[in-house]
């Protein structure tokens, strides 16, 4: 029997950590282990050894940086390695040799720009 995650939010409370796992056979939803972070505008990835890599997105505040695995096995989520950059609509390929690939989507600038503004304000002090 192959069961499948089902991940997604609510329109009226946005983001949730709330997980169910479809059986085909049944043809019915059942509520598994919950998120670590609630989420939407996520990716899950489904790896190689059958587990589901969840990376990024929103949460009602910021877009996430955060990485959850699924074990059906054991039927627990845990945290994993961070994202470089946090995104939200982005896209996660699995490769050949079993790495996710995480492309585009879109992320908090704010932090980035700070950034910048202040390299921008020390290299100003400095040529004065």
């Amino acid at each position: 029997m192959q069961l499948r995650p089902r991940l997604g939010y609510s329109y009226e409370t946005y983001d949730l950590a709330t997980a169910e796992l479809y059986n085909p056979t049944t043809r019915t939803w059942s509520p598994t282990g919950s998120l670590k972070n609630a989420r939407f505008s996520h990716t899950a990835t489904l790896l190689l050894d059958g587990r589901v890599l969840l990376a990024g997105g929103y949460n009602g505040l910021e877009s996430m940086t955060s990485v959850e695995i699924y074990d059906p096995r054991r039927d627990r989520w845990t945290t994993t390695g961070s994202l470089h950059v946090g995104r939200e609509e982005h896209m996660a390929t699995l490769l050949q040799d079993g790495k996710v690939l995480v492309t585009g989507g879109y992320g908090d600038l704010v932090g980035e720009i700070t950034a910048l503004i202040e390299k921008h304000l020390r290299s100003q002090s400095r040529a004065l």
